[in-house]
């Protein structure tokens, strides 16, 4: 009787285990690296099988990380799908940061797919959502609506409020590479305006002495280029 019980228990406490929120190991150890190192991380989600996950926490995990690594590595998203999966869950779980991120990606695959209007508004819904401290998702989400504003029709000139806006949260973060590219998106802006040359110089001189400072020469010459041209 008490092995039937002792049984019983093992098989409950594997049921209990497969349906809770506990991440694999393994995609905890990508989601460290994704900002940083998006190439490696892509590497080690294409050797994982979704298949083999053991429970929803990890499987939505899985597809925030994969749609956040394509991204990243500039791979064209064809589809929300995926990002669907991590959106659903995250949104009845405790997991502010991630059902930020969430919606963050769903904008990014929109916007792939051609549906700018609806990826401005999932990255609006994910700036109200966030935390005021989440500083790297704020800023992330009003640098993908600048750069939609700015590559639309729209003349309201929305994009420079949402490029000073991530440019404030990078700042925040402590993210000197999105900082310096912020830098070089406000200066070309102004310059490309054609309104507060001044402007466009300060941004690009700012970019370029970033970029110094982080040992970024690809930066460096693209702002330098920048710069030049605005005094010309």
């Amino acid at each position: 009787m008490k092995l039937i019980i002792y049984a019983i228990i093992i098989c409950i406490s594997v049921a209990v285990s497969g349906c809770s929120g506990t991440e694999d190991s393994a995609l905890l150890e990508i989601n460290a690296i994704i900002d940083d190192e998006p190439e490696l991380a892509y590497v080690k989600l294409k050797n994982i099988n979704s298949h083999d996950l053991s429970n929803k926490s990890s499987k939505a995990l899985y597809a925030l990380l994969y749609t956040q690594a394509e991204y990243k590595n500039m791979v064209i998203l064809k589809s929300d799908s995926l990002i669907d999966v991590a959106l659903n869950y995250y949104e009845s779980r405790d997991d502010k940061e991630k059902y930020v991120r969430s919606m963050i990606y769903k904008g990014a695959a929109l916007a792939d797919m051609g549906d700018r209007e609806d990826a401005i508004l999932w990255y609006k819904q994910a700036v109200e959502v966030a935390d005021s401290t989440d500083y790297l998702n704020l800023g992330q989400a009003n640098l993908r609506m600048a750069e939609l504003y700015r590559d639309s029709y729209i003349k309201n000139k929305q994009y420079f409020y949402n490029y000073r806006k991530a440019l404030e949260y990078y700042k925040k973060a402590g993210n000197t590479r999105f900082e310096q590219k912020c830098l070089r998106a406000l200066g070309l802006a102004y310059r490309n305006s054609r309104i507060k040359t001044d402007s466009a110089y300060y941004f690009l001189k700012a970019s370029i002495e970033l970029s110094l400072n982080n040992n970024d020469t690809a930066a460096y010459f693209s702002s330098y280029q920048s710069d030049r041209k605005s005094v010309v």
